[in-house]
């Protein structure tokens, strides 16, 4: 349980019950925001929230494999941590120790050791998002960089064991570089390649970028919306914030996943709490530089196939 987390009095009752089961190793909570009159960041903070606790939770949940755990409260099967306390406690990625994503992390070997990882929505938890930007910011790289750091390296092993989970998490992984290579593509095609074509609506010669930009938000904003509407049944009211969910979604979470991918090897202070780690290392190692090699390799591939393709 994290340090920030407040229960309500029937949270703990409410966790244990998947544990009849034999086969669940790993239960997590339905979490809420509880800060949402402080400003936009804790809105969106929940609205993600809502949106996980919506979809991404059951469905996993449903064949049993949530592929994180968060942190703010789960309860884990004892033997399941017995059995990998120390590899847990001494694991490294690309040679590094990386002090984040532990909640991630048990997830994995929960998994592994055969066990189910599923949500309790009725067990309810809250906590407070950050306020400022800086902090935010700051939180959801450290998460970006965790989540797909385990993604990376439980990858072969969700291919062959949880193909749901492995490929919703490639696709994860992926569509933050596509639709940043999309979007350079799109834009250097029409300033390199000839500004006009066909129109095959009125044959008439018009820039083919407005269409495809106009197509490519249209299709974010139906996504969203679908996403959203939970959120706007409960609350009417919310409908007036999903501009401003799709601009925070598209301009502000994507380049942060991006640069979490980029820098996920790179371990770093949490930035979000006092007391909180910070890194001192000094260490020297090449490999950390590996995910930016293979980050700005797939932004040029993306760009490029939309480039000769738009």
């Amino acid at each position: 349980m994290d340090s920030d987390t407040i229960w309500e009095e029937n949270t703990l009752e409410e966790l244990i019950k998947p544990f009849e089961d034999n086969l669940v190793g790993g239960v997590t909570t339905k979490q809420r925001i509880l800060n949402t009159n402080q400003g936009i960041i804790p809105k969106f903070a929940d609205w993600i929230e809502s949106i996980r606790n919506t979809y991404s939770f059951k469905s996993y949940s449903i064949l049993g494999q949530i592929g994180c755990l968060p942190g703010r409260t789960i309860a884990i099967r004892k033997v399941c941590f017995d059995r990998c306390a120390k590899q847990f406690l001494e694991e490294k990625f690309l040679g590094i120790r990386l002090e984040y994503s532990d909640d991630r992390s048990l997830t994995n070997y929960i998994l592994k050791q055969g066990y189910k990882t599923v949500y309790q929505e009725t067990s309810q938890v809250y906590t407070l998002a950050p306020v400022t930007w800086k902090r935010y910011t700051k939180q959801q790289l450290r998460w970006s960089r965790g989540g797909q750091y385990n993604n990376l390296r439980m990858f072969g092993w969700m291919i062959r064991k949880a193909p749901y989970l492995g490929i919703l998490s490639l696709f994860d992984t992926l569509l933050p570089f596509a639709v940043v290579g999309s979007i350079i593509g799109a834009i250097a095609s029409s300033l390199l390649k000839d500004t006009t074509r066909a129109s095959i609506i009125d044959n008439t010669q018009i820039d083919r970028f407005p269409i495809y930009l106009t197509c490519v938000v249209l299709s974010i904003t139906l996504v969203t919306v679908l996403k959203f509407l939970p959120i706007i049944i409960r609350e009417p009211k919310q409908l007036f914030y999903l501009p401003i969910f799709i601009f925070l979604s598209l301009f502000y979470i994507t380049p942060i996943r991006i640069i979490g991918f980029i820098t996920m090897a790179m371990d770093g202070s949490w930035g979000t709490r006092e007391g909180g780690y910070t890194h001192n290392s000094n260490e020297i190692n090449p490999k950390k530089y590996l995910p930016a090699l293979v980050g700005i390799t797939l932004i040029v591939l993306f760009s490029f196939l939309f480039f000769i393709y738009n």
